[in-house]
């Protein structure tokens, strides 16, 4: 009696183990079910494709004034700077046409706060060779060759630069991997095909900002510091957003699109617009004086 009653307690407890160990396994499974849901809902690897499409809508300001002609897709409430630098506000659309009114209000108000307290933290690297910083240039694949050029122009004048091609590398895990590393800037490259005429019907390059977003002020002071520092053939149109949650990552992000066939001779200027606009000395006195004094080293880091 007594031996079968240890051979039944030790048959239930090896029961016992076994469903538990069942048990937790389940459980463990239906936990990472669960994660992986959760990750393949979330947009950090999806690609953001911000392609165009369809046919060009003229952007008309008032008196009938014919701002630009555009592909690109807009919303009540975004602006665009053209290349004289006047701003623009979208106030309706139709079909064929997207009327703006002028609007000092897209223009922003705030200084360049790159190092500002209030802001996620930050980065700003120089490179280890003794070159001026390290930029990143991520670019869709078919504007590999464009972006490969502009590269070599930024690297022919003293900047360490690296390229990243392909969706994958515009993914915003992608984004967010390269502003932890303490980059300078990085610069987001398409290329189109007549995304933006001007009012004389010449091609222009478009610099993206994303609004709503809490590096709008930085990313915004960037974008028209180059802009400013272009000659006004290569000078491009800014346009104001709705945010995508990328360019938060980093102070020094700016969407670039490129028309196609753009001559390296102008992506020369376009990269010494940029070295300009990376000078500390075009930065806020505050500014300025701030990053000297820490001459560039690990200021804050950043958070998703």
């Amino acid at each position: 009696m007594q031996k079968r009653n240890h051979r039944n307690k030790h048959t239930f407890s090896l029961v016992y183990t076994i469903s538990s160990l069942a048990t937790g396994l389940l459980f463990f499974l239906a936990i990472a079910c669960l994660f992986a849901v959760v990750y393949r809902l979330s947009d950090w690897d999806q690609f953001d494709d911000r392609s165009v499409k369809g046919s060009l809508r003229s952007v008309i300001g008032h008196q009938g004034r014919m701002v630009a002609k555009t592909d690109r897709d807009w919303r009540i409430g975004e602006g665009l700077i053209d290349e004289r630098g006047q701003p623009w506000k979208v106030e309706e659309i139709d079909d064929e046409t997207v009327y703006v009114g002028q609007d000092d209000a897209v223009l922003c108000s705030e200084s360049d706060p790159v190092v500002s307290r209030s802001f996620l933290p930050t980065r700003l690297a120089p490179s280890a060779d003794g070159a001026d910083g390290n930029v990143v240039v991520m670019a869709e694949a078919q504007a590999e060759r464009t972006a490969q050029h502009f590269v070599d122009a930024i690297r022919e004048r003293g900047m360490n630069v690296t390229l990243r091609s392909g969706k994958q590398n515009l993914t915003k895990r992608a984004l967010y991997r390269h502003s932890v590393d303490g980059t300078t800037a990085m610069i987001i490259l398409r290329e189109g095909t007549d995304h933006w005429l001007d009012g004389n019907a010449e091609s222009r390059i478009e610099f993206s900002v994303e609004r709503g977003q809490p590096r709008h002020p930085s990313n915004f002071a960037f974008a028209l510091r180059w802009a400013n520092h272009l000659p006004v053939e290569v000078r491009p149109i800014i346009t104001v957003s709705k945010p995508c949650l990328r360019q938060h990552l980093h102070p020094r992000m700016v969407d670039v699109t490129i028309p196609k066939g753009l001559q390296p001779k102008e992506l020369e200027k376009l990269a010494d617009g940029l070295m300009e606009a990376l000078d500390p000395d075009s930065l806020t006195k505050w500014n300025r004086s701030f990053i000297m004094s820490r001459r560039i080293g690990d200021i804050r880091r950043p958070g998703p």
